[in-house]
């Protein structure tokens, strides 16, 4: 009964899973390259962040608006015959710098002793006003605002590399997973033949009267062990096919064992594929690491405009009213002002020291993610040469097996053996290139993640 009832579990799920990877028409043989190529087509994390980069990018290409200019437009009367109006364009310049401009008119028609008298009094004004902390006295080469949309673009599309090397890395984690948890199935599946193939010596000895039922009864157990954790492997096989088109963002053919198989081959080397991604994500180094140096460009650039916003303005202004009659605007006033107010303002304090707190933090992040990055290239490089070694142990493993298999087929030819024994040691040797395989895959893996911290 309890036979039974895993032999179907086994065939309902394995018949979900089949049903589950062959959900459409895609027959194109997808390698891990194509995959790649998809998610970063399709991925909606990679194409959100494309979108922030190309905001910001559009944004840095006018100074963030910080240098449009404003006109206004106004008037006041109390009737036609007394009112002003006036337009005012200002022109923001760089380094903190403003120039305006305003040309008013008044007009007022009153009666003094029976006589209307009119007035028309038109004029001009200038101004100038500029920050006396300008960026290129901190030894800055750009204005602040333009400087800090340009470095906002860089840290966006930094942002976007990052977010490629994100999925790709969580897309690699899933497609070794999956091919080394078919193999797994493989491997098991072999473990389940060989003691069915015992078990059903077993009996034949059994019903001639000279088999241990207690070894029947342990054969069966080890059986329903295995196809357990058979189940198991199936489950966490969907798992990761799930995951891989969730982050390639669209519908992909998943068929069978060959096309696992040949996600990734045996030839192809983490440099090859770090080459190939460069290409395709136009990707240059570590995109983390490029992020954290421009928080710290950026929070410098920050410093630099609360100096250049606190600091006192100095203001020169010219007016003239215009005789339209003569013709003439000779009648000039002249000011010159110094605006202490900003050099005051707590707010102008607190930014500051707000932008103070945001360079410490960024440099002491640059500092401990240079240091960690040391120490993962260090663990990659221990784990790598564990599986080295690893994959050196089972390779000549696996030679010795070859032999041993070649000599057992020899005896079995001339009856020295059993057929058992020779499927025995063949299942062995498969299982062992199976592991072989895996080791192989996860070394490539650790390779890949190795070099994505250069």
């Amino acid at each position: 009964m309890k036979k039974d009832l895993i032999v179907d579990l086994k065939k309902s799920l394995l018949f979900l899973f089949l049903s589950f990877i062959t959900g459409n028409n895609l027959v194109a043989q997808q390698t891990i390259t194509k995959l790649i190529e998809t998610s970063l087509k399709n991925n909606p994390q990679i194409l959100s962040s494309q979108s922030d980069y190309e905001t910001a990018l559009l944004l840095s290409k006018n100074g963030g608006g910080a240098f449009t200019p404003g006109i206004v437009l106004s008037g006041s009367g109390k009737s036609k015959e007394n009112y002003s109006t006036s337009i005012t364009y200002k022109q923001p310049i760089l380094g903190g710098a403003a120039f305006q401009i305003t040309g008013s008119y008044d007009y007022s028609l009153i009666e003094m002793m029976g006589t209307k008298v009119e007035t028309k009094t038109p004029s001009i004004s200038f101004s100038f006003n500029q920050s006396l902390f300008p960026f290129w006295v901190a030894g800055q080469m750009e204005d602040t605002d333009v400087l800090s949309y340009k470095l906002q673009a860089e840290y966006y599309y930094s942002q976007l590399l990052y977010t490629k090397q994100a999925v790709v890395t969580e897309l690699l984690q899933n497609c070794v997973g999956a091919v080394t948890e078919n193999n797994k199935i493989r491997i098991l599946k072999n473990s389940i033949g060989l003691l069915q193939l015992q078990e059903k010596a077993l009996q034949e000895l059994k019903n001639s009267g000279g088999a241990n039922e207690a070894r029947i009864l342990e054969l069966e157990n080890s059986i329903w062990s295995y196809e357990q954790e058979m189940l198991s492997s199936y489950s966490s096989l969907i798992s990761y096919i799930q995951s891989i088109k969730t982050l390639c963002g669209e519908k992909l053919d998943f068929m069978d064992e060959e096309w696992l198989s040949g996600l990734i081959p045996e030839g192809y080397t983490s440099d090859e594929f770090i080459r190939v991604f460069k290409s395709v994500a136009e990707y240059d180094k570590d995109p983390y690491s490029i992020s954290l140096e421009l928080k710290i460009k950026i929070a410098e650039n920050n410093i630099v405009s609360s100096k250049e916003n606190g600091a006192p303005v100095l203001g020169f202004s010219a007016a003239v009213p215009v005789d339209i009659e003569n013709k003439k605007a000779d009648d000039w006033t002249f000011g010159v002002s110094l605006d202490f107010s900003p050099l005051f303002s707590s707010l102008a304090v607190h930014n500051q020291k707000r932008a103070e707190l945001e360079l410490q933090n960024a440099r002491i992040a640059y500092s401990a993610y240079l240091a960690q990055k040391e120490f993962i290239k260090e663990q990659y490089g221990n784990v790598i040469a564990a599986y080295e070694q690893q994959l050196k142990e089972l390779s000549d493993l696996i030679a010795k097996s070859e032999v041993q298999l070649h000599e057992i087929s020899q005896q079995l030819k001339k009856g020295a053996i059993t057929q058992l024994d020779y499927e025995n040691e063949k299942l062995r040797l498969d299982n062992y290139k199976l592991t072989y395989d895996n080791l192989r895959l996860f070394k490539w893996l650790y390779g890949v993640l190795r070099e994505f911290t250069f």
